[in-house]
C-alpha cells in the first residue's frame, strides 16, 4: 500500500535573504522539489512560493528588459500584461 501521509514541519520564520539562499541551494542540488523539501524539512508550497518570488525579484532588479518581436510583424499594436495585473499598450 502506498504511503499518502503528509509530512508536517515546524514553522521556521526566514528572511528574504535566507529564502534566496534556500532557493539557490535547491537549484544547485539536482534533487526533485519533493526530495529537497524532505531533506531541508520545509514545505513544498513554501519552496514553490519563494522560488517564484526570488525569480520575480531578480527580473525586476535588472531594470530594463529588451523585447524583440517574433515572426512577421502584423500589427502596430503591442500589449504587455504583467503579473501585477498592469497592462501596457503601445501603438505606432
Amino acid at each position: 500500500m502506498e504511503d499518502t501521509s503528509v509530512e508536517r514541519y515546524r514553522r521556521v520564520r526566514r528572511r528574504r535573504e535566507e529564502w534566496r539562499s534556500v532557493v539557490n541551494r535547491y537549484e544547485g542540488s539536482g534533487l526533485s522539489r519533493e526530495e529537497f523539501c524532505r531533506r531541508e524539512q520545509i514545505s513544498l508550497s513554501s519552496l514553490s512560493r519563494w522560488s517564484r518570488l526570488v525569480r520575480e525579484a531578480e527580473i525586476s532588479s535588472k531594470g530594463f528588459m529588451e523585447l524583440r518581436p517574433q515572426g512577421e510583424r502584423r500589427s502596430s499594436r503591442v500589449e504587455l500584461e504583467f503579473s501585477s495585473g498592469v497592462i501596457l499598450r503601445i501603438w505606432d
